[in-house]
């Protein structure tokens, strides 16, 4: 066979080895793209989460001290 047919076989789009592995890589990089969106949206969440947290915890702490006033008049 010439060098020609030889590079010919092994093209990713005729052989389906080659090919197969192609798909499989494509799949796993774009899912890991995915996972990293995921985690990042999971970590902004868990921040925001925990920002919401300390306001309600800071409000009741301020409604605390209001009220502690009033009994010490």
């Amino acid at each position: 066979m010439s060098n020609n047919k030889c590079r010919g076989l092994f093209n990713a789009s005729r052989h389906p080895i080659t090919h197969s592995f192609l798909v499989i890589y494509v799949h796993c990089t774009v899912f890991e793209k995915e996972l990293e969106t995921v985690r990042a949206r999971e970590e902004l969440e868990k921040k925001r989460s925990a920002a919401e947290i300390a306001i309600r915890v800071e409000k009741l702490k301020r409604k605390i001290r209001s009220k502690k006033e009033l009994w010490k008049k």
